[in-house]
């Protein structure tokens, strides 16, 4: 498992960090915790199923910008 930490735009309460939170904990080989407050997310992931622009795309899916990596 490999973790990073990437930036998050457009989060602005408790709904939007438990939305973002959500999707991403459901697709399979990752495992995230959003901070609201740190605008960011830490995530882990499985490299072989799971790559940087799949987060991307998952966290822009939730109509969040990605703001790349910390």
């Amino acid at each position: 498992m490999k973790q990073i930490t990437v930036k998050i735009g457009g989060m602005g309460c408790e709904h939007c960090k438990k939305t973002i939170e959500e999707y991403l904990n459901n697709k399979e080989g990752i495992n995230a915790k959003v901070s609201l407050e740190n605008n960011n997310a830490t995530i882990s992931y499985d490299e072989k199923k799971i790559n940087l622009a799949d987060i991307k795309k998952y966290i822009e899916d939730t109509n969040y910008e990605y703001l790349g990596e910390e």
